[in-house]
C-alpha cells in the first residue's frame, strides 16, 4: 500500500466513523424529543446548519402537533 492509499483509507475510515457517531446522536435526540414534549425549535448539530428548517417549517410542525394533541 502506498502512502497515498494509506492516507486515503485512513480518511475514509475517519469519515465513516464520524457519520456513524452523527447518526447515533440524531437517534438519541429523536428519542428524547418523543419522550419529552419537543420545544418550538430543536437545537441543531453543527453538521446540520446548512440543512436547518425555516421558521415557517417549524410553525407548520407546531401546528400539526397541536392538532394531533387535541
Amino acid at each position: 500500500m502506498t502512502p497515498r492509499e494509506y492516507f486515503n483509507a485512513c480518511d475514509g475510515f475517519s469519515k465513516a466513523e464520524e457519520n456513524k457517531l452523527q447518526m447515533e446522536w440524531e437517534r438519541a435526540r429523536w428519542m428524547a424529543s418523543i419522550i419529552v414534549s419537543p420545544p418550538k425549535k430543536m437545537p441543531t448539530f453543527p453538521w446540520e446548519k446548512a440543512e436547518a428548517a425555516s421558521d415557517a417549517d417549524m410553525d407548520e410542525i407546531e401546528r400539526r402537533r397541536k392538532e394531533r394533541n387535541k
